[in-house]
C-alpha cells in the first residue's frame, strides 16, 4: 500500500523516536478561549479520523498528543529514516509534477497536525533548534514542489529559548486545507477559525 504525499509529509515534518520507536505525533494546545468547553475535545474521533485520513493506525496517548507508532529498522536513528522518507518523497513528486491538490496534501502534512496561528496573518509548526536539515527539506519541498504562499522560516538564534518555525499564509491555509483539518479535527479548525 502506498501512503498519500499528505501522510508521507506528515510522517517527515511531524516525527521523532520515542520509545525505541520512530513516531508520527499530532499534538495541538488547549486554546484559553475553548476551556469551557470540553466537548470540542473530541480525541478519540480525531485519532479515528487521522487513521482514516493516512491510513495507518493512530492512537490517543494522553492530553493532546495522538500518535501512530513504527518499529524501527535495525541500524537506523530517526535522522536517516527522515532522509530516506525525504528521497522517497521527492522521487514521487519528480513523477507527479505540482498541483492544487498536491499543495493542500503538503500544506496539511506540513501544518495540519501541528502548530498555531502566529496572531498576525500566518500559521506556524516549530521545528527543534538542532533539526536544521527539516529547515532545508522544508524549503526544498515548499519551494520546488508546490505553489504554496509559504514564509521564509523563523529561524531562531542559539541563545534563544524558542524553536525554529515554517509558516504559511493563514487565510491560504484554511482556504485550501480548511476542509481537511475540518473533516479531521474539528476542535483544531474551530480555533483557525477564530483567528
Amino acid at each position: 500500500m502506498q501512503l498519500s504525499v499528505g501522510a508521507q509529509v506528515a510522517a517527515l515534518f511531524n516525527s521523532d523516536i520515542r520509545d525505541s520507536k520512530f513516531v508520527v505525533i499530532s499534538n495541538y494546545k488547549i486554546s484559553p478561549s475553548y476551556l469551557n468547553d470540553r466537548s470540542l475535545l473530541n480525541y478519540s474521533r480525531t485519532t479515528e479520523m487521522l487513521s482514516r485520513e493516512f491510513g495507518v493506525p493512530f492512537r490517543h496517548l494522553s492530553g493532546s498528543i495522538i500518535q501512530a507508532a513504527f518499529q524501527i529498522p535495525r541500524g537506523e536513528n530517526l535522522e536517516s529514516l527522515r532522509a530516506q522518507l525525504f528521497d522517497v518523497l521527492v522521487k514521487r513528486l519528480d513523477r507527479e509534477g505540482k498541483s492544487p491538490a498536491i499543495d493542500a496534501e503538503i500544506a496539511f502534512g506540513i501544518w495540519g497536525l501541528r502548530g498555531s496561528w502566529d496572531g498576525s496573518s500566518l500559521y506556524a509548526v516549530d521545528i527543534k533548534k538542532d533539526e536544521i536539515g527539516q529547515i532545508h527539506r522544508w524549503q526544498e519541498l515548499v519551494k520546488r514542489y508546490s505553489n504554496i504562499p509559504y514564509r521564509d522560516p523563523n529561524l531562531r538564534p542559539p541563545t534563544s529559548d524558542k524553536e525554529h518555525q515554517v509558516r504559511v499564509d493563514v487565510d491560504w491555509l484554511i482556504a485550501r486545507v480548511g476542509p481537511t483539518i475540518h473533516r479531521v479535527n474539528d476542535y483544531k479548525y474551530r480555533i483557525l477559525m477564530m483567528r
